[in-house]
């Protein structure tokens, strides 16, 4: 199987998968060379400002204009999903702590929602799939696909219906944060147990072996690491020859916040936004999208 990287996805065609995905425009190369040679114009030596430059060329080549929108107002979206997975004894914290990460993030107190008030970014918490019932919990975006996936070693982590549900979740909310003016989104997630399904879906899609993707998570010890690693490795083996369908990964592997942000990752890049993607659950994400 070829790596993800050296894949064509030029002639790839979206079968009809119960989700109205919009169309998205890919970059535009011709608008990254202009936005290149407009950089060179300016006063200052060729190249100078490293990576900034190259940054720039990219979101003119996403927004398709020279020079690019400066993204002075951004959306976070926190998606949050637990996980059936923690059942198997990945990780030293119990799904509880989701719900009560979810009721830091709307008090204040995670670092998320400190660097989100001092920047004056909108914070979006989006309950799709915590196992715990927080629907009267205030500050919370309640969109709840089911509580929790099930155990991916027992049985699938959702249904197909309930992964695109998911997925729709997350197009919603990219769109609706673009509609308040939105000029850049960026994504965050909460779920523990979220590493586990992250790693499956990583080594699904790239095949890279558990032993080179398994992180350590929150910290686990030794002995409870290599045991995620044949978690991971005996559920990437049970997809079987499906191993490269990110619907039947997502459905088999996956969680729901995962799901989220792959409908989030797509709706910013049909309406031509970048995307900011932050952590190694958000990059599963991507690859699924």
């Amino acid at each position: 199987m070829k790596n993800i990287a050296e894949r064509d996805f030029s002639r790839v065609v979206l079968i009809n998968t119960g989700v109205v995905f919009p169309a998205i425009s890919l970059p535009d190369p011709q608008v990254a060379v202009e936005a290149r040679e407009h950089l060179n114009r300016l006063t200052k030596p060729v190249g100078s400002l490293g990576r900034l430059e190259l940054i720039g060329a990219q979101l003119s080549s996403i927004a398709g204009t020279v020079p690019p929108p400066i993204p002075t107002r951004v959306g976070l979206a926190v998606f949050a999903g637990d996980h059936g997975i923690v059942e198997e004894g990945v990780t030293n914290w119990p799904s509880e702590v989701t719900a009560q990460m979810v009721a830091n993030f709307t008090q204040g107190g995670a670092a998320v929602s400190v660097l989100s008030a001092l920047f004056d970014i909108e914070l979006t918490v989006v309950d799709v799939g915590v196992s715990s019932d927080i629907s009267e919990m205030s500050g919370v975006t309640h969109r709840k696909v089911r509580p929790g996936t099930a155990n991916f070693l027992q049985a699938s982590a959702m249904t197909l219906d309930e992964a695109r549900a998911a997925v729709q979740v997350g197009l919603d909310i990219a769109n609706e944060a673009v509609d308040r003016g939105a000029h850049l989104l960026a994504t965050g997630e909460m779920g523990i147990g979220n590493t586990t399904s992250s790693a499956a879906i990583i080594c699904a899609l790239t095949g890279s072996p558990a032993r080179n993707t398994v992180g350590r998570g929150t910290g686990i010890a030794d002995t409870m690491h290599a045991h995620k690693v044949a978690v991971v490795a005996s559920a990437v083996a049970a997809l079987g020859s499906r191993v490269s369908d990110p619907w039947h990964v997502l459905t088999e592997v996956g969680g729901l916040e995962i799901a989220a942000l792959v409908g989030y990752i797509v709706g910013g890049a049909a309406r031509r936004v970048p995307v900011v993607l932050d952590g190694v659950i958000t990059l599963a994400a991507a690859l699924l999208a």
